[in-house]
């Protein structure tokens, strides 16, 4: 489902970072370092005890770190990176700018393989989709601040388009939708770090 561009106002000091695969596997696959790949292939039950493990580690905890998955609104700001267009390199987006429409044989692109957005963060559009904290709901298309889903629900959201969708399921506006437990090899996920 794609929603309308809406207006989002972000007063949480946070930071979203890569989830590439360096936390989660240290190996090289048929010579390939599993390290530089986005994770895929996690349910949102996952994502979420990942976050939960990591802000648990003793440096992390002493520094006031506490990680879990963006709300939609947060992942969409971070998206769009202060733009106002469908894509945050404007209105269009190709193969050429992201990993969508299965151009590459690998499937995956090796993080940082296509050009970050304003807020350095690499493959929002394309790559793999990200699940995020919220609920699946009704989506307001009016000026909110800080907003999240509703308080309850069936389904997370997903957001970011992946490999095989092409750029019309990539967009900063972009809606998928699963059950927590469902996992899938176009579905990863990307930590929000709150300071403390």
């Amino acid at each position: 489902m794609i929603a309308a561009l809406r207006s989002l106002t972000i007063t949480v000091v946070w930071l979203v970072m890569l989830a590439a695969g360096t936390a989660l596997a240290r190996e090289d696959v048929a010579g390939v370092p599993t390290n530089r790949f986005p994770v895929e292939e996690v349910s949102w039950n996952d994502a979420v005890a990942f976050c939960r493990r990591l802000s648990t580690l003793t440096e992390e905890a002493r520094r006031g770190r506490i990680y879990r998955l963006p709300t939609e609104a947060e992942w969409e700001y971070a998206c769009r990176a202060g733009s106002r267009t469908r894509f945050h390199v404007g209105d269009t987006l190709s193969s050429r700018q992201a990993n969508i429409g299965f151009k590459l044989k690998t499937k995956l692109a090796a993080v940082g393989f296509y050009g970050p957005n304003a807020f350095a963060l690499y493959d929002m559009h394309g790559n793999v989709r990200e699940w995020c904290a919220d609920w699946y709901g009704a989506y307001s298309g009016n000026t909110k601040v800080d907003p999240t889903g509703p308080d309850s629900g069936r389904s997370r959201v997903i957001r970011g388009g992946c490999f095989y969708h092409g750029a019309d399921l990539s967009t900063s506006t972009t809606r998928f939708f699963s059950e927590p437990d469902y996992s899938d090899y176009s579905i990863g996920f990307r930590v929000a770090c709150e300071l403390r």
